[in-house]
This record gives structure tokens, C-alpha cells and sequence, in this order.
């Protein structure tokens, strides 16, 4: 029986398959995944389950989160997911010092600039990732799009929660608009 501290998102059981189909194309086959923010836990053990030529290495900054990760994982009982780990992107040390492969699929959308900065300097310190694919590059120039457009929004708005504008505005209720130069507007 799962324990009281496994933690469910509805949103994790929507979009686990796609991401599960994009991960399956860019992972190694072999080897040790990162994965940054792992929230629930619910991507980790799916992921892990379905990929168990992998290393699955989930982690969290939040207590509950990890506890949540944690109780997952026994639930589970996956021989290649390990036990969370706690990290905040933008400390100058992280407790890892190797990754052949990271994914970040519950932080970059919703974190302050500060963080977002912070994984980029921590995956410069774990490894050098360069695309191999056009696809791979295609996948970091829209991560790095949606993060530009998220953090635009000087508003918190469902699973977008922002602890620097924790209100609602409806200026924002438009579409994130980048132009070629990088600035974002809404319409």
C-alpha cells in the first residue's frame, strides 16, 4: 500500500506518455538520468520503469516533494530509481557529479529567472550537453522560449504559481507573443 505522503498531480498522469515518447528518442540508452524537480515523483517512476536501461536519479527542493518522491519509489520497488535527492538549482554545489543525461520537466515553466539560471549553471558544471539533433535543438530553443514567455508574466495563474507575483492579472490573459529580437508581449 502506497503511503500518505505519495503525492499525485493530475497533470502528471496527462502528459507522462508524450513525455515518455520525447525522452525515449533523446535519452542514451544506458546510464545515469537527472531529473531536476521531480515533484511528485510520478514522471520518475514511470519513466524509470519504462526505460530500465536507465539510471533514474529524481530530486526536489521542497521536503514534501521529496517525502512524496520517496513513497513512490517503495511503492514502485524499480531497481534503477534511486532515492531523491535533495537540490536547489541554484546552489553553487549540487550532490551529484555526474549525469550522462538531465531532464527538467516540472520546473523550468514555473520558477522565477533566478532558477532558471541556476540549472543552466548546473548542467554546465555536470556536463558539457551539446544537441546531437536538430529535434534536440529544436527541444532547447522552445524550452528556452517557454521559459522566456513564463517569466514575463508578472502574475501567478494556475499550475504557473510565481512567489513573485503571487496574484492573478488579467493583463496577462493573453497569448505570449516572443518576437524574433527576444521581446515577449501579450495578446
Amino acid at each position: 500500500m502506497i503511503s500518505n505522503a505519495a503525492l499525485t498531480s493530475p497533470s502528471a498522469a496527462r502528459n507522462r506518455e508524450p513525455i515518455l515518447a520525447v525522452l525515449r528518442r533523446v535519452l542514451p540508452a544506458r546510464g545515469t538520468v537527472l531529473e531536476i524537480a521531480s515533484g511528485t515523483g510520478e514522471h520518475a517512476v514511470h519513466c524509470a520503469a519504462a526505460l530500465p536501461g536507465l539510471t533514474w536519479q529524481p530530486t526536489d527542493r521542497d521536503a514534501e516533494a521529496l517525502a512524496s518522491i520517496a513513497a513512490h519509489r517503495a511503492d514502485a520497488g524499480l531497481p534503477n530509481l534511486l532515492a531523491p535527492l535533495a537540490l536547489d538549482v541554484t546552489a553553487p554545489s549540487w550532490p551529484v557529479e555526474h549525469a550522462d543525461a538531465i531532464v527538467s520537466i516540472n520546473m523550468i515553466h514555473i520558477a522565477p529567472w533566478h532558477a532558471a539560471e541556476g540549472l543552466m549553471d548546473g548542467i554546465a558544471r555536470l556536463t558539457a550537453i551539446v544537441p546531437r539533433s536538430p529535434e534536440e535543438q529544436n527541444i532547447r530553443q522552445v524550452a528556452l522560449l517557454i521559459a522566456r514567455c513564463a517569466l514575463a508574466r508578472e502574475e501567478s495563474r494556475g499550475a504557473q504559481f510565481r512567489t513573485d507575483y503571487p496574484e492573478k492579472s488579467e493583463a496577462f490573459a493573453r497569448h505570449s507573443i516572443i518576437s524574433r529580437d527576444g521581446d515577449v508581449t501579450f495578446q
